[in-house]
């Protein structure tokens, strides 16, 4: 299975590609720390085709096209990860302090988020080739930081409310040299309904260096 997640990382226009994470990072020999992002998740405040309007201060994450996967899984209960690449460029290292995740809870009508643990490994190669060792993390450890309501809904062609998009911001300490990653997680809300919206772009039904994956704990399968 091949997607683009969402991740956030720095200020610091920088390449990563895939599904809905940010990292928080301070570039050596920078005074400020930067904020990276891998991909969209927002569509805007507007329905294309039914034109229905988010509520006030919300927009929508639209499937787009033919798509009709709403969301992949990287829940704790279920056994689920995902990882996704990123590369940090030629020039200062990454020390990277946090990593922000999208993950939504259908039909969770709570106005306070349900997630509250939060997974994260860090390779400097592909997880799902030869079973590297992570330079960062395990699936242990719990590293949430916060959680929080991301303005934002999941839906698709008609106005959907089911599916509120939460931000979970997890701890992360590690300093990486130029180079590609992966980044691996897992996510935790008691064992319901637990989903991660892929990239999307207004009009673009497949946006470009779309190649996370999903990994079967089980087994061990991707």
């Amino acid at each position: 299975m091949y997607f683009k997640s969402t991740l956030t990382h720095l200020k610091r226009a920088c390449s990563v590609k895939s599904l809905a994470v940010a990292m928080f990072a301070l570039c050596s020999g920078l005074a400020n720390a930067q904020t990276y992002t891998n991909g969209n998740l927002s569509t805007g405040a507007t329905l294309t085709g039914g034109g229905a309007a988010a509520p006030a201060g919300t927009t929508w994450s639209q499937l787009q096209g033919s798509n009709s996967g709403l969301g992949f899984g990287a829940n704790i209960t279920a056994g689920f990860t995902i990882a996704d690449d990123f590369v940090v460029p030629a020039g200062p290292s990454w020390t990277l302090s946090k990593a922000t995740f999208f993950a939504y809870s259908t039909g969770f009508a709570g106005t306070a988020s349900p997630f509250n643990d939060v997974r994260v490994l860090i390779y400097n190669s592909d997880p799902a080739v030869g079973n590297p060792t992570p330079v960062f993390g395990d699936f242990t450890t719990n590293r949430l930081a916060a959680s929080s309501f991301a303005n934002l809904y999941r839906t698709a062609a008609t106005a959907d409310l089911t599916r509120r998009i939460w931000r979970i911001e997890a701890n992360v300490s590690v300093t990486l040299a130029p180079g590609t990653y992966w980044i691996e997680w897992q996510l935790g809300n008691g064992g319901i309904s637990n989903f991660t919206p892929p990239n999307t772009v207004p009009g673009v039904p497949s946006p470009p260096g779309g190649n996370s994956k999903q990994r079967t704990i089980a087994g061990n399968t991707w």
